[in-house]
């Protein structure tokens, strides 16, 4: 929950996107925000608030892009979840959040943890004003929300060229749809405790090696498939 008394977790603080584990090398930038009690970037607001006990806990995190997402409620009825780049549409209030549940919140643009793989230098944001999502440059100062629970699973590829474009790993429960030759939806965070099972829909002409990874609490994190150009 945010405040209004200019602590740590003051409304009126901004943060730069930064990750210093972001795949690529593209971390982002640290400590370039507004704030007061942290740096000023996503992950040093989150290391704050751990250090601090919100709540008694210490597992506080940055929301992934559908997490953050599925926070939007729009006054008019629009059905939510909304796809993305798609907002609530007309005759709605603003902020597009419950307020009575989330107080002090800013019709405006809050920061994910999910970096854009298009662009690296960007990263995805929710705007609470029009209720969805997009893109932006990760020196951008924007708000920051936390949220607890889950783990994160994020699928890679590696040992393929730019010459094959229909391979894909998909999950059930749903949550990763990873077209590899874009980056989409290629990272998704679930409940501690649930078991996830990947499929691999392997390009034309690739052979197949096979997946490396980390077990923990059940859920592979940090997931690479292997294919080799043939």
């Amino acid at each position: 929950m945010k405040t209004d008394d200019g602590g740590l977790r003051d409304k009126d603080y901004s943060y730069t996107w930064y990750d210093p584990d972001t795949p690529g090398g593209v971390f982002g930038t640290q400590n370039g925000g507004s704030c007061s009690g942290a740096s000023c970037d996503t992950t040093g607001y989150a290391a704050a608030v751990n250090t601090q006990g919100l709540c008694g806990a210490n597992g506080w995190r940055v929301p992934s892009k559908d997490e953050l997402k599925g926070l939007v409620y729009c006054s008019n009825g629009t059905t939510t979840p909304l796809p993305d780049y798609t907002n609530c549409g007309i005759d709605y209030i603003s902020p597009t959040i419950a307020a009575e549940y989330f107080p002090n919140a800013a019709a405006s643009d809050y920061w994910s943890s999910s970096a854009y793989a298009s662009l690296p230098s960007y990263a995805w944001f929710v705007d609470f004003y029009y209720g969805t999502d997009t893109t932006y440059l990760k020196s951008n100062n924007r708000y920051l929300r936390l949220v607890r629970g889950g783990h994160s699973l994020n699928v890679t590829v590696n040992g393929v060229n730019d010459s094959w474009s229909d391979g894909r790993v998909d999950s059930s429960p749903v949550g990763i749809d990873c077209d590899i030759s874009n980056g989409v939806d290629c990272q998704h965070y679930y409940p501690q405790g649930i078991q996830v099972t990947l499929t691999l829909r392997r390009p034309t002409g690739n052979l197949f090696v096979g997946w490396l990874g980390a077990v923990q609490e059940r859920v592979v994190v940090n997931l690479l498939w292997i294919l080799i150009r043939r």
